[in-house]
């Protein structure tokens, strides 16, 4: 089984994040725009322990500019993390999720191996790794009111690991912040540990 645990935006919240996984043993790849909230010391204290990935300069829609403005944004976002980090970065996801044949390409020619989508509810790899879906969003969804966050991602990872498939947790500091999920959080990361 594959075990993913995936965070957006570059955060002020992205340290506190990264030492809750730390204290479970986890590993993150946190995916940092070039104009992100975090301090660049922070970051680089992350890339210590953690993957950095490619999440744009600007946190660009993707699918809303042209090919060539596309190339710009993922490749000088690359080229600005791998000098702040001083490490190749490999993973790449598309803000929003956002992606179309031309994103795809231009992600590919700027040298990323892997990109990831906001497709939800995957407990197995589709087969592009350009494309590759998550599992689940930790956020307050329509679709986990009836379980609620931790049961319906015990649920999915347990769907995962029962088929040696992947499962691939996301998140964003800021809106761990404003729904307060921090306890959630907590119980799933501890949940991932033992069982894995």
């Amino acid at each position: 089984m594959e075990i993913v645990i995936s965070i957006d935006d570059g955060s002020v919240y992205d340290s506190k994040i990264a030492g809750l996984l730390s204290m479970h043993e986890l590993t993150g790849t946190f995916f940092i725009p070039s104009n992100h909230e975090c301090n660049k010391e922070v970051v680089k204290k992350i890339s210590e322990n953690h993957i950095i990935g490619g999440h744009t300069e600007n946190h660009a829609l993707l699918t809303r500019i042209n090919k060539e403005q596309q190339i710009k944004e993922i490749e000088n976002n690359k080229i600005y993390l791998e000098e702040l980090i001083g490490k190749t970065v490999n993973s790449f996801a598309y803000p929003k999720g956002w992606y179309n044949d031309d994103t795809v390409d231009s992600v590919k020619q700027c040298g990323f191996k892997e990109a990831y989508t906001m497709k939800l509810g995957y407990t197995e790899y589709t087969g592009n790794k350009l494309t590759t879906p998550r599992t689940f969003h930790l956020r307050p969804r329509e679709e986990y009111k009836k379980d609620g966050l931790c049961s319906s991602a015990i649920k999915l990872f347990d769907e995962a690991k029962n088929s040696d498939g992947y499962f691939n947790m996301c998140m964003h500091g800021w809106e761990i912040q404003k729904f307060n999920t921090w306890d959630e959080l907590q119980v799933i990361l501890q949940y991932i540990h033992d069982k894995s």
